[in-house]
């Protein structure tokens, strides 16, 4: 890019004809910008094609409308634009300041380094303004009075900071704060698109020389907008706000009179803005004039609230992490997480509840009262509440109504809402898992309440840190159950392990006690172990370790090939047997229908066997279960056999001693009748008896 460091050089330029030709090709550059001063003709005469902003007609809206406004100025003011900070200034700055004009159109800090406002300028890029001392050693004339730098964001169509706007400001006589001076029609716009509010006010006293009142002598559009004090140019405080706290008066009276600047806050700026003031002398010290600079500092305050509300938030949830963590009953995590919200919000109820698996009711075990209101504590139909507001809970939004009573919502449900307990104003949220509706927490206020985002926020944290405390409780509820019923299983599993081994030890003994034919021995072995086989299957069926009788029965008989026909006939009510009598009564049954298979009905053509029981209540009102096996029409059957079997010894003698049972077996002719009495409900804990070692 080709430029001139002064104005005579870039007149010389100009007589130059081929010079003169080539501007007459570059079009828009030709005309624009307009004026006859010589920073405008250095603007339109400068090659810029080759510079980072490229042909003038390209260049944004703001910068060509900020260039009007400075270049028309006979006030001292410059522009930085852009990502290299592209330096523009106007003729009033020549003369100025020594270091700033040769770096006319080019990066100001690689042409200025000892730039006096350099360390301001990324305040600035950030949206701040700063005001910055001028040194006199950087002035072309040292004689000039003291200055100051203004140092102002410019944005571009989008609000974003693009460049930096500054303005030499002389503390007293000529310069832009002078009130004395004219303000242009063109500058007074560049004063009015500052985003920092800026005025000059002239400080009245009385005859003590206390500040009495203000003089507004010039403010800009953002003055008035911080300050809600709209038209005061060339007005007084008084006149149009004479309740105005009395710190401006006094704040600037100090200044005038001190001739020391100011900085000070009003974060309560009602009904403006809240922001921050610097006010510094200006002028003659007799004119008791005060230049006041403006800054909003709204977004600085919003962000600090929003970074307290954060911190309570996160103390909140820590603290309510630390209270639930303990906690292992489901129904007590739900009561501390409702006490904990419920006091942090000052609210008068709150809760969780749960809902049903079909969507309809809604239940509050245990929720917080202040103490002003009952308790929820029950089971509500939800659509009692409202069809308009439960429908927004089923899709997983959130409830806000501040006045239950004057809510369109609630109308025609009002009765709902007293039954619940009266309360105005409730916020609810509705926990959704796998896209069904399982749970919400609520906070209620007795009067009405506008519910504020924070709190809102806070509730949703809370309802899913409630949810997941609650299902960790319940978890490990289950686990431990589930633990403990390993434990009782296991012990049941060792324990039925040492009866079997009991009863298959006793059953060898008597099947081996007498001598016989080895072969037939052990066939009665095998089938006796198949029978306590069956009756351990049929009894582990069962989580509660039970046998139903009828099922024991016919497993034995099928065993053998026999089932209800003709030839036999089962009856008898339900009736479920504990492990060890399935394991006696089962080998009872094994020992009848062996016996009935070789010699009695079930071998018999033309016999058949009746089984049948019943269950009574004894004197004592204890259940009592009589089990009969009737064999008929068997053709020889001796009703005196020659030796005891281990059939025989565990009917009679095995069965009453294990479990109080009353046995009869008898030996009729036409076939074997057997008849078991025993108690249900208290089998005695014993084993089969064993043999006794005679050797």
């Amino acid at each position: 890019m080709r430029l001139h460091p002064n104005v005579p050089g870039v007149r010389r330029r100009l007589q130059n004809g081929a010079e003169g030709q080539r501007k007459e090709q570059r079009g828009v550059s030709r005309i624009w910008p307009g004026g006859a001063n010589g920073m405008a003709a250095s603007v339109r005469d400068a090659d810029w094609a080759e510079s980072g902003l490229g042909p003038v007609e390209g260049w944004p809206p703001s910068l060509r409308q900020t260039l009007d406004n400075l270049l028309s100025q006979p006030l001292p003011a410059a522009l930085l634009w852009g990502e290299n900070l592209l330096y523009f200034h106007n003729d009033a700055y020549v003369g100025r300041l020594a270091l700033l004009h040769p770096a006319f159109g080019r990066p100001l800090l690689e042409n200025s380094p000892d730039f006096p406002g350099r360390s301001a300028i990324n305040q600035v890029l950030a949206g701040q303004t700063v005001i910055e001392d001028v040194p006199r050693s950087v002035l072309m004339n040292e004689d000039n009075p003291d200055c100051v730098m203004v140092l102002s964001p410019v944005h571009d169509e989008q609000g974003e900071v693009q460049g930096v706007l500054l303005t030499l400001a002389a503390r007293s006589g000529e310069g832009f704060l002078n009130a004395r001076l004219p303000i242009s029609d063109g500058y007074r716009a560049l004063f009015n698109v500052l985003d920092e509010g800026f005025g000059v006010v002239e400080v009245l006293f009385d005859a003590d020389r206390c500040p009495s009142d203000v003089h507004f002598m010039e403010v800009n559009a953002a003055f008035e907008r911080l300050t809600g004090f709209g038209n005061a140019a060339g007005r007084t405080m008084r006149a149009f706000a004479s309740d105005h706290d009395q710190h401006w008066y006094e704040i600037c009276g100090r200044v005038a009179l001190s001739r020391r600047p100011e900085r000070f806050e009003n974060p309560d700026a009602a009904p403006a803005r809240p922001y921050d003031a610097y006010a510094f002398p200006i002028g003659e010290p007799r004119q008791n004039r005060v230049a006041i600079l403006l800054r909003d500092i709204m977004p600085r305050l919003q962000a600090e609230a929003a970074l307290h509300a954060n911190e309570r938030r996160k103390t909140f949830l820590l603290e309510l992490s630390d209270s639930l963590r303990p906690l292992a009953d489901p129904q007590d995590i739900m009561a501390a997480a409702g006490a904990l919200l419920g006091a942090h919000l000052g609210a008068d109820r709150c809760g969780y509840g749960e809902v049903d698996a079909a969507g309809d009711h809604f239940t509050v075990v245990r929720d917080w009262t202040s103490g002003r209101t009952a308790s929820a504590r029950g089971t509500y139909r939800i659509d009692d509440f409202g069809l308009k507001l439960t429908a927004d809970q089923r899709t997983g939004r959130k409830l806000v109504i501040e006045d239950a009573l004057a809510d369109p919502r609630t109308q025609g449900v009002e009765s709902a809402y007293i039954v619940a307990g009266g309360l105005r104003a409730t916020l609810a949220v509705p926990l959704m898992k796998e896209g069904r509706w399982i749970a919400c927490f609520f906070v209620q206020q007795g009067s009405p309440r506008t519910w504020t985002a924070e709190e809102e926020a806070l509730l949703w944290d809370v309802a899913e840190r409630t949810w997941a405390a609650v299902e960790r409780a319940r978890v490990e509820w289950a686990l431990r159950d589930s633990e403990k019923r390993l434990r009782v299983a296991v012990s049941e599993l060792q324990h039925r392990v040492r009866n079997i081994l009991t009863v298959v030890r006793s059953v060898f003994a008597r099947t081996f006690d007498r001598r016989g034919d080895q072969e037939e021995m052990a066939d009665h072995f095998k089938g006796r172990l198949d029978a306590l086989a069956r009756s351990q299957i049929v009894v582990t069926q069962t989580a509660a370790g039970t046998a139903d009788l009828e099922n024991l029965i016919r497993d034995e008989l099928m065993s053998v090939g026999a089932h209800d026909g003709p030839q036999v006939r089962i009856e008898g009510p339900d009736v479920l047997l504990n492990s060890k009598a399935a394991e006696s009564l089962g080998l009872a049954v094994h020992e009848l229908t062996t016996n009935a298979v070789k010699y009695g009905a079930l071998r018999a053509t033309g016999a058949s066997l009746d089984i049948f029981w019943t269950v009574d209540l004894d004197q004592g009102g204890q259940r009592m279960l009589t089990l009969c096996w009737d064999e008929q029409g068997v053709p020889a059957v001796s009703i005196n056999p020659g030796h005891e079997g281990f059939g025989r010894e565990l009917i009679e003698e095995a069965l009453p001693y294990r479990l109080g049972a009353e046995t009869k077996l008898e030996f009729r002719g036409g076939g074997i009748r057997c008849s078991i009495a025993m108690p249900l409900d208290m089998a005695p804990n014993r084993q089969l008896k064993e043999p006794v070692d005679e050797r």
